[in-house]
């Protein structure tokens, strides 16, 4: 998905979000249970720009591979990389 706009960046974090556990527990980490509470919290809150500093720190702590930017963790990279999104409007103002 190409994020241009605030609201591009939200549909995918939402459809995104819910997937994190199963994407990290790929890695094994067993901390599944936690993100997906924090996850659903952050999304239910409509806090985006704390959702995309989570994003990050998972990003962060995956694993630093060629493969990793692609299925199921691309929206992820996507996300991380276009939070630019969230701040259109106050760099507007």
């Amino acid at each position: 998905m190409i994020i241009k706009t605030k609201e591009d960046w939200i549909e995918l974090a939402k459809r995104t979000a819910p997937k994190m556990p199963e994407y990290m527990s790929q890695h094994g980490n067993g901390m599944t249970s936690k993100v997906e509470e924090e996850m659903t919290k952050l999304v239910d809150a409509e806090d985006w720009k704390k959702l995309h500093s989570r994003f990050e720190e998972i990003w962060s702590w995956l694993p630093d591979r060629s493969d990793i930017r692609h299925h199921p963790f691309s929206d992820l990279c996507d996300l991380c990389s276009e939070g630019w999104a969230l701040y259109e409007d106050e760099a507007a103002s």
